[in-house]
């Protein structure tokens, strides 16, 4: 006879979050100790910088503690495009978008060609091609 071995899912919310120093908000998924915790720091700027990072436990989070440090270090530090904070406007085609669940980048035709793209994207050395990283 087998024993079954029961394991509790966590209480996983997207939520929206607001950081006053980056200036942004930010859709998270959540758990609801990780919302209790950053309600008790106050903000979610105050929880990131105030936890250890083995206590964050998400690659984004530290991101995001590292983007407010050096903000905070120097008020001119331009924050780069961080992926999924682009803002669209509700029209026929981005709600098919959001229906179809395709991620959205809004560039206007002008920058198309004339501009380099590399600035809207994040990308590591193993990501980009020869002729970028030269």
């Amino acid at each position: 006879m087998k024993k079954s071995i029961v394991t509790m899912k966590p209480n996983v919310k997207s939520r929206t979050l607001h950081s006053s120093i980056l200036g942004q908000s930010f859709k998270l998924d959540i758990t609801t100790k990780a919302r209790k915790c950053i309600m008790k720091a106050g903000s979610l700027d105050n929880y990131l910088l105030n936890t250890k990072p083995t206590d964050i436990g998400s690659r984004f989070g530290l991101h995001l503690r590292d983007l407010i440090r050096k903000k905070q270090a120097n008020p001119e530090f331009e924050i780069p495009y961080i992926k999924g904070t682009a803002k669209l406007p509700r029209t026929r085609k981005t709600k098919v978008w959001e229906y179809k669940q395709i991620p959205a980048m809004y560039m206007p035709t002008h920058v198309k060609v004339s501009e380099d793209h590399s600035k809207y994207f994040l990308k590591t050395p193993s990501e980009m091609s020869r002729y970028e990283i030269s």
